[in-house]
């Protein structure tokens, strides 16, 4: 008998980066999206909210026996860790941000087990109709994570768990601009943040170490790819290098 398909559109499909599956709805495809993978399709009504695979470990957030928690589970199915609280929604550099049910907050590595504790703040959303999960900010990228340790305040760890303090005056980028996409991962070595000043934000860059690498000067810039970053400088479109040299497009497209 064919499997009934189910319809909408798949979710994180760039961060479905391994076990041949794509987060849909409340489960989870095979790549033709007829498929169903992991979990058997009667019993994804107790999935309120699935997240995409990453290194054979998905988050899941489950409504068992009147308990919503988030569960860690492997290619087969198979609970590696429950009751978890709030997540981060997927394992980075083999490690993910958690809020366990008995009040732990920091990061678990794919056995479940706490790597190291850390504040972690959680955000919970409130949407007409449907439980959201509740989600904390805490992502690895280039062996250093950015997490947010109370209501829009900041700190960078290292996987040993030290803590490196957040410089005055900048927040990170994403969280001061609702629709700026940037700023949620080290990229080349360096972050994106911005600053607030007289109802304008100027961009800049911070390295591993919290220490502002770029002043906030910039009317708009993106996360660094290849070691260098689009931004707009003065009215002027451009990009920088990683020692904040600016080349406006009009001289890159002379040739100078």
């Amino acid at each position: 008998m064919k499997t009934k398909r189910r319809y909408g559109f798949p979710r994180f499909l760039a961060n479905n980066d391994d076990c041949g599956c794509y987060a849909f709805d409340h489960g989870y495809y095979k790549k033709d999206f007829e498929t169903p993978a992991v979990i058997p399709e009667n019993e994804w009504p107790y999935y309120m909210e699935v997240y995409p695979f990453r290194k054979n470990r998905a988050l899941v957030y489950v409504d068992k026996n009147n308990k919503d928690n988030f569960q860690v589970i492997n290619a087969k199915g198979e609970v590696i860790c429950s009751d978890i609280h709030a997540s981060a929604g997927f394992y980075s550099e083999g490690l993910c941000a958690v809020k366990m049910e008995d009040g732990r907050t920091g990061f678990i590595d794919e056995n479940g087990d706490f790597v190291f504790e850390c504040p972690l703040f959680v955000h919970y959303w409130l949407e007409p109709g449907r439980t959201k999960p509740p989600l904390v900010a805490g992502l690895f990228s280039e062996g250093k994570a950015v997490v947010e340790t109370a209501e829009n305040q900041w700190a960078i760890y290292d996987k040993s768990g030290k803590k490196y303090d957040w410089p005055d005056g900048v927040q990170k980028a994403n969280a001061a601009y609702a629709s700026h996409v940037d700023g949620e991962e080290f990229k080349s070595g360096l972050l994106l943040v911005v600053k607030k000043e007289n109802g304008t934000r100027k961009y800049g860059y911070i390295d591993h170490e919290c220490k502002v690498a770029i002043p906030c000067i910039f009317e708009q810039a993106f996360d660094f790819m290849n070691d260098y970053a689009i931004v707009k400088l003065n009215g002027t479109d451009g990009v920088i290098d990683r020692a904040g040299n600016f080349y406006s497009a009009e001289s890159i497209m002379n040739g100078k």
